[in-house]
């Protein structure tokens, strides 16, 4: 859903970004509808940031 990897997703996990999953017998599942509400949360939060990304690019002005 996300093209990340396991670990990058666990890392998410522990820092709060996303939901924990419910776990059914030995598998953990997770609430589609909770993982996108999670990845809006996380975009919102980057847009409203103060060291967001201005676009541009510092190597633009060196090499080119």
């Amino acid at each position: 859903m996300f093209d990340i990897s396991p670990s990058t997703f666990d890392n998410w996990i522990k820092q709060g970004w996303m939901p924990e999953g419910i776990k059914i017998g030995l598998l953990r599942r997770w609430d589609t509808d909770d993982m996108r509400s999670s990845w809006n949360a996380m975009k919102e939060a980057k847009s409203n940031s103060e060291d967001d990304d201005d676009g541009e690019n510092p190597f633009d002005h060196i090499i080119g």
